[in-house]
């Protein structure tokens, strides 16, 4: 297995015609100068977007996941997992604890708006909740949690225009992402290794990322996976240059874990619609709303779990009443949503279409991948013979 030198680009990127950019801020901007090119979100997953998801895989998600979890082991001296304690994080810690993997470390690293009075305790929270639930085997196994808070940040040492973030190596899909604090208060468990950056301990070292689930939508009668560009984990921020970055659901070496957990979506938002009797909509967003709506039967139908149940129901998203409450809060402490506005009229606004704008929330819209067909929306949904039943 080959190590990545440049894993921020390798990962993934944006196609503007036969152009490569590493940021939606310039594809966008590229591709309003001639809307005729072809504009697409690229995740460097070739195995898994070029092979057959007609068949589902036989094997369980945690059987695939563990296979995958024992191959990992066998590549890598150093593991490092990106540990939030949500569902994504947790249900990879879960398969390493299953499989008795040892040497791995567990790194928490939290944003400006964990700093807020609304999210102080969560770092304690996950802590507790980790070690309640899996402490004995942590301990056993030699692992190791480390949370780290930004506590310096200074936004005039930032500011940056649009053409800057092309050839940024710690850019995100939101500009906000890309803001690096000049200095870091860092919180070690059992870990005397203090550095900015992750150490590489061993001789081949590696960064596990949960990202993402199966986003679905329907195109012409079938259930299609197609993600969009999204916020891109500023976990990139700590990775050591030689370390291989994993996204641990979607890796050439493990294609069949996205399929079995799209195919086990699929099936969960069906049996949902049949029971709830939706009246089937062609809209490509309907599918992700009904998966909203029923967040988490789906998410247990995924095999996806959250150290804890507050973190199984995105409690801290923006759009929940302490999310409100740390944005208001991170806006009188550090004031870069108002910078935020200020980036967004001086330099997108001039730079990209009104149309793919998205002037609510201050930024583009997202670019999306090429769809992958997976199966036939079934037939008593397309033709709404389930509500009459």
């Amino acid at each position: 297995m080959q190590e990545n030198s440049n894993t921020t680009n390798k990962k993934y990127h944006f196609l503007v015609g036969n152009s490569v950019y590493n940021n939606d801020f310039a594809a966008m901007a590229a591709w309003c100068k001639n809307r005729n090119q072809k504009l697409e979100y690229v995740l460097d997953v070739p195995q898994l977007w070029n092979s057959d998801w007609s068949a589902e895989p036989t094997q369980t998600i945690e059987q695939l996941c563990d296979n995958f979890t024992r191959y990992i082991a066998s590549q890598y001296d150093d593991i490092c997992i990106a540990y939030t304690g949500g569902t994504d994080s947790n249900t990879v810690l879960r398969s390493f604890l299953r499989c008795g993997i040892k040497n791995v470390r567990l790194v928490k690293q939290n944003s400006v708006a964990a700093l807020t009075p609304q999210r102080k305790n969560e770092g304690a929270l996950i802590q507790k909740a980790l070690y309640h639930h899996h402490g004995s085997q942590l301990r056993e196994l030699g692992y190791t949690y480390t949370e780290r808070n930004m506590t310096d940040f200074d936004i005039k040492k930032y500011q940056k225009t649009a053409d800057d973030f092309q050839d940024s190596s710690t850019y995100g899909n939101h500009y906000i992402d890309t803001i690096i604090p000049s200095s870091y208060n860092v919180r070690q468990t059992n870990d005397p290794l203090d550095k900015l950056r992750l150490p590489k301990i061993g001789r081949r070292s590696c960064f596990i990322m949960g990202f993402e689930k199966p986003r679905l939508i329907i195109k012409d009668g079938m259930w299609c996976v197609q993600h969009v560009s999204g916020l891109i984990g500023s976990a990139l921020q700590w990775l050591d240059p030689s370390a291989r970055l994993i996204y641990y659901f979607m890796d050439n070496n493990a294609p069949d874990i996205h399929k079995k957990i799209a195919w086990s979506k699929i099936k969960c938002v069906e049996k949902i619609i049949r029971r709830e009797r939706y009246a089937f909509n062609t809209d490509v967003n309907w599918a992700n709303r009904v998966g909203n709506k029923h967040y988490l039967e789906i998410l247990a139908a995924m095999g996806y779990k959250a150290i804890d149940p507050l973190l199984d129901t995105g409690i801290w998203k923006p759009w929940m009443p302490e999310g409100n409450a740390s944005y208001r809060w991170i806006e009188q402490k550090f004031g870069y949503h108002s910078w935020h506005t200020e980036f967004f009229y001086r330099e997108l606004s001039n730079q990209i279409d009104h149309d793919v704008l998205n002037e609510a929330e201050l930024t583009v819209h997202g670019i999306l991948q090429k769809p992958i067909p997976v199966c036939a929306v079934s037939s008593d949904i397309i033709n709404n013979q389930h509500i009459h039943i």
